[in-house]
């Protein structure tokens, strides 16, 4: 930490929920009576994403993003416990500065320790009561994890990949898949990545906290100007790339989302947007 960069207070919670899984830990934290109401609000004020037109995704997104937030220690608490906030990742679409969530304590016992306040940005008169504004979460300190290297040899092993990808629990191909379809598949985008290093876009796996490179996938009879039909997940080792396993749409923009807009890249959201199953369905 360098000398100029302002101390963090760490919040460990210890709320009565059930789960302890990273979707969970917003709600472990904090009571919020209208999650859905917040969610709206946030979104209003916030940049316009088309990613964010359905509120599934938007409830995704903050839950994670907070939980990376307390891995890496930056709930910010004031001194006298009397206020705590969260930086969003968000920018308000007016302004420019950073949205943050702010709570007071709960007074309801044996709850949450902490009520929700309202969404703030910039030095406001709730920000004064906090040692220093919110930092956004980092995902991690090498941004050569953010970039895939076209020099390095990828490993497939395409027995268990098109295991993934045929997974009973949900199918990442809207289709059957021989082993033939899905060399030919993995063939065919890994040529492209090598004329086209740009092409890949990094994600982040919230439940291994573990930085990912995404590669598009077509099925054969696809044409690669169209959406990808699933999304190749990488993971970086010594020396060299191994092909981990196969997502769908959906779940691939949500780790991509994490470290940033989808804009400009192959998980981009126009006119259309995913539902809670993967699917591709047209905004209103």
């Amino acid at each position: 930490m360098s000398r100029s960069e302002p101390k963090i207070s760490v919040h460990s919670s210890n709320q009565q929920l059930p789960s302890d899984k990273p979707k969970d830990s917003l709600f472990r934290f904090a009571w919020t009576p209208d999650f859905d109401q917040m969610l709206r609000d946030l979104r209003s004020r916030a940049e316009v994403e088309p990613y964010f037109s359905t509120l599934f995704n938007l409830n995704s997104y903050i839950k994670y993003y907070f939980d990376q937030l307390e891995f890496e220690g930056k709930v910010v608490v004031s001194g006298c416990e009397s206020a705590a906030a969260f930086n969003t990742g968000l920018t308000d679409k007016c302004t420019g500065d950073s949205l943050y969530l702010a709570f007071v304590p709960n007074r309801q016992q044996n709850r949450q320790e902490w009520y929700y306040q309202g969404i703030h940005s910039g030095a406001d008169a709730f920000a004064r009561q906090l040692p220093h504004l919110p930092l956004k979460a980092v995902f991690t300190s090498d941004r050569a994890d953010l970039l895939f290297d076209p020099n390095i040899d990828v490993e497939f092993n395409t027995a268990h990949l098109m295991e993934r990808a045929m997974s009973p629990d949900g199918p990442r191909f809207p289709g059957p898949l021989t082993m033939p379809d899905l060399q030919y598949t993995l063939g065919r985008t890994i040529n492209m990545v090598k004329e086209q290093p740009w092409l890949p876009r990094a994600g982040y796996y919230a439940s291994f906290k573990q930085i990912s490179s995404y590669f598009p996938l077509w099925a054969p009879n696809s044409r690669v100007s169209d959406q990808p039909d699933a999304v190749l997940v990488l993971e970086r080792l010594e020396g060299f790339y191994r092909a981990t396993t196969i997502f769908g749409l959906r779940q691939a923009r949500e780790g991509a989302r994490l470290l940033g807009p989808l804009e400009h890249s192959f998980l981009a959201v126009t006119d259309s947007q995913d539902d809670v199953h993967g699917r591709v369905i047209r905004m209103q």
